[in-house]
């Protein structure tokens, strides 16, 4: 949530914030407190995700030490892949 709240400074027109965890994201509610943004649980590294997510809907794609915990190649890419599909 730290870096949604960080994002939100900047009055973007959309803000969506992902997790793999539920947990966190109950979290990131308490922290930020703003229904505006929207919280999703997803996994980056698993196909069709970023069809879930939508295409070409945002202008940045940030993460934070998420791949590191990637565990294989294959799904390396997928991740990679769901990244490049969900920006415009």
């Amino acid at each position: 949530g730290r870096y949604l709240k960080i994002f939100y400074k900047e009055n973007p027109s959309k803000l969506v914030g992902c997790d793999i965890s539920s947990y966190q994201l109950e979290l990131c509610k308490q922290y930020i407190k703003n229904s505006d943004i929207g919280l999703h649980v997803l996994d980056f590294s698993v196909l069709k995700t970023s069809t879930i997510l939508g295409q070409d809907e945002y202008d940045i794609v940030y993460n934070i030490f998420v791949i590191l915990y990637v565990d294989t190649l294959d799904k390396l890419k997928i991740f990679i892949t769901n990244c490049y599909k969900s920006s415009s």
